[in-house]
C-alpha cells in the first residue's frame, strides 16, 4: 500500500490517501474535544504544551471509559464539562483542606475555600461521584513509608 503507485477507482487518489482519509475521523473527534474543554495555556515551551495535551487526552480518555461502565450499569451519561468540573473539584479537595490549616489564611480565602469544599459535598451528596462513588485521594509520603 504505502510503497506502491496504486490509485483508486472512484477519486483516482493514491490508496494511501484515501486510506488515511478514511481514518481520521477519530483523530479530529478527538482533536473537537480537546479544543470545546482544554486545560492548555500559551506557552512557548514545548514540554508544557505536549504536558497539556496529555492532560487533555486523559480527560477524554476517562470521561469515555465513565460513560461506558455507566452504560453497561445502566446509569445514566454525564456530560464532558460536568464530568470535568468534579473530576477538578476531587483533585484539589486534599489540597485546599490542608490549606485551610494555615492560622494566618485571609478571611475572603478561606470562605472561598469552604463553599468549594460545600460544592463538593453537594454534587456528592447522591453518592455518585467522579469516579462511580469512589474519590480520589492524596497519598502523603508518611502513610506510604509506613506500608515498607
Amino acid at each position: 500500500m504505502h510503497h506502491e503507485s496504486a490509485t483508486s477507482e472512484t477519486s483516482e487518489k493514491p490508496e494511501v490517501i484515501g486510506y488515511y482519509n478514511s481514518t481520521k475521523a477519530g483523530v479530529d473527534a478527538v482533536d473537537q474535544m480537546c479544543h470545546s474543554y482544554s486545560c492548555s495555556r500559551r506557552t512557548k515551551r514545548w514540554p508544557l504544551a505536549i504536558f497539556y495535551n496529555m492532560l487533555d487526552v486523559a480527560g477524554i480518555n476517562s470521561h469515555t471509559i465513565l460513560n461506558n461502565n455507566n452504560n453497561r450499569n445502566g446509569k445514566n451519561q454525564e456530560s464532558r464539562a460536568e464530568f470535568l468540573y468534579k473530576l477538578s473539584l476531587d483533585l484539589m479537595l486534599p489540597y485546599i483542606k490542608d490549606r485551610l490549616k494555615i492560622p494566618n489564611l485571609r478571611h475572603k480565602i478561606r470562605d472561598k475555600i469552604q463553599s468549594v469544599i460545600s460544592e463538593h459535598r453537594k454534587l456528592h451528596s447522591d453518592n455518585q461521584g467522579t469516579l462511580s462513588g469512589t474519590s480520589i485521594r492524596r497519598v502523603d509520603n508518611t502513610e506510604s513509608l509506613r506500608d515498607l
